[in-house]
């Protein structure tokens, strides 16, 4: 998408957190959609809901906020208490699927609200696969899935269960290690689902339409 150009990738939270281990309890905030609530939730109270004034910006341009939207199927006491309340007539809010964006949309509010923004910032950019980023990987590197080629794939509440279906040579687990050995597939694969799933489109549309932003500030009236 940045057509060669150069970034720095900053995680927030840790790469051991829920989406590769099973207990969820990675770093200081949690793993997993807790942590990002958490996070939020922080942020939005350290900056009186302006995220953009977050000291994380002193150092970094652009803030992705990643969620599956099988967070969107979450109960309030799935996370801890001290984030029921917040969470209480936000989740679940998942719709029908198709379509993909019945559930997207209220899931998107919902992390508006954590944040305390009624218009989200420019900087930030919110990245929610559907049902989850699984279904992304396996759209790119395993092109000729049958379950994946499906028109409602998108629907699919547990892609990652089509990584252990692929022949052995080509079979690949989920975890940190072997996504880096395919991160080039992954890479060279991404034009190709941004124009056929439609979370994948929407996120890249949002990416450069926030980089475009950022090399090209709007100008002060005086």
């Amino acid at each position: 998408m940045l057509e060669g150009k150069s970034f720095i990738l900053t995680p927030l939270q840790p790469e051991t957190s829920a989406a590769f281990v099973n207990d969820g309890n990675a770093g200081k905030l949690g793993g997993g959609w807790v942590g990002v609530c958490r996070w939020c939730v922080q942020s939005s109270k350290l900056t009186n809901g302006n995220v953009q004034n977050d000291p994380l910006f002193w150092a970094n341009d652009l803030l992705i906020i990643h969620l599956g939207a099988d967070v969107a199927h979450k109960q309030p006491q799935d996370a801890p208490r001290e984030l029921e309340l917040t969470l209480i007539g936000r989740i679940p809010c998942n719709s029908p699927c198709p379509p993909v964006e019945a559930s997207i949309i209220p899931l998107r509010a919902a992390i508006q609200h954590w944040l305390d923004q009624a218009q989200l910032s420019n900087k930030v950019v919110m990245c929610i696969p559907s049902k989850s980023m699984d279904a992304w990987v396996v759209a790119i590197l395993f092109p000729r899935d049958r379950t994946a080629k499906r028109s409602n794939w998108e629907c699919n509440l547990n892609p990652e269960s089509r990584l252990a279906q692929q022949p052995r040579p080509n079979r690949i687990a989920k975890g940190v290690n072997d996504y880096r050995k395919k991160s080039e597939e992954l890479r060279l694969g991404w034009p190709g689902i941004a124009t056929r799933l439609s979370s994948a489109a929407r996120f890249q549309s949002d990416f450069l339409r926030a980089i475009k932003v950022l090399t090209n500030p709007p100008q002060s009236i005086p």
